[in-house]
């Protein structure tokens, strides 16, 4: 007796909307503002940008590159 073997390949699209384009680093390690949301910013390692969030209420400062209260930060 032979038997078939039947495989179906199923396209699998996720219908997750992507939040944001890849973030480069403009150097190997420092850190980068995320343009699309300004609680987080990108931790840059060996060229790997890592988000990274802010405490709570907090916003990320791209001049001092750090976290800061809302009322001194220009988003």
């Amino acid at each position: 007796m032979k038997s078939l073997l039947i495989i179906s390949v199923i396209e699998w699209t996720d219908t997750y909307p992507v939040a944001e384009p890849a973030v480069v680093c403009p150097e190997p390690n420092g850190v980068v503002r995320n343009p699309y949301d300004c609680h987080t910013y990108y931790q840059c390692r060996n060229n790997w940008p890592q988000l990274q969030s802010c405490p709570n209420g907090l916003l990320f400062d791209s001049i001092f590159e750090w976290c800061d209260e809302a009322r001194y930060v220009t988003c």
